[in-house]
């Protein structure tokens, strides 16, 4: 009589468990998408009921996809989109967005309530570091705009209330590192996103604060330029 009674109980239980079951997706992400700067990387948190999992970028060259065991760590390769299939040992699947963040078709400009500009500098003298260090942002323009069109042609602006430089050339964008070439100069500075609205933009001028004061013991001289995503240009 016992085990008339139980089935029912048992059957209850069983049916409660696969109703859990499937209620439960065999693959959780820690993100919805990742979005990242070419030399950065994001790091997914993997949960699910079948590990192990394997992972494959549907766009090679965009991302470099890395799985140690429940950490999946994406690192932009260059600017694009591209989708990354997580599979697990059932053969479960899940999508996962990922774009690299580029410098191609934007434009950045300074804004009023932004921080216009700071530099880094070492020099033997701290009163002479002081000293150098206002001296090198104010050398840095109050209103500075740069434009890239694409990936392979690039426009630069420069805006002051007197006068208005232009300089149009090419660029490349790789790692964090950007090489600019216009008016028959070339220029790399190092790129630090801070977000994906704001952007550091930083100059060695190291060589050219030791000609001009060659008995100071300069170090490092970096110019810094803060600079904001213009979404809707005029």
């Amino acid at each position: 009589m016992r085990t008339f009674y139980l089935l029912p109980l048992l059957c209850v239980v069983l049916l409660a468990s696969c109703s859990k079951d499937n209620e439960t997706p065999p693959i959780k992400l820690s993100a919805k998408g990742a979005a990242v700067w070419p030399g950065q990387d994001s790091t997914i948190t993997i949960t699910g009921r079948s590990a192990p999992f394997t992972a494959t970028a549907s766009t090679p060259g965009i991302a470099e996809v890395n799985l140690e065991n429940d950490k999946l760590t994406l690192k932009a390769l260059k600017n694009g989109r591209t989708t990354i299939t997580i599979t697990d040992a059932a053969g479960a699947t899940i999508s996962l967005p990922f774009e690299g963040l580029g410098l191609g078709a934007t434009i950045w400009a300074y804004t009023l309530n932004d921080t216009p500009a700071d530099a880094i500098v070492a020099t033997s003298d701290a009163a002479f570091s002081a000293t150098l260090k206002a001296e090198a942002i104010a050398a840095i323009k109050p209103v500075y705009r740069i434009e890239f069109t694409d990936d392979t042609r690039m426009r630069y602006q420069e805006r002051t209330q007197t006068a208005t430089e232009t300089g149009e050339g090419t660029y490349t964008y790789a790692g964090m590192v950007l090489t600019l070439l216009f008016n028959g100069k070339t220029v790399l500075q190092t790129v630090e996103p801070l977000n994906y609205y704001r952007i550091k933009f930083m100059l060695d001028e190291t060589a050219k604060y030791q000609a001009l004061y060659p008995d100071k013991g300069i170090t490092q001289v970096i110019s810094i330029r803060y600079m904001r995503r213009v979404i809707n240009p005029g």
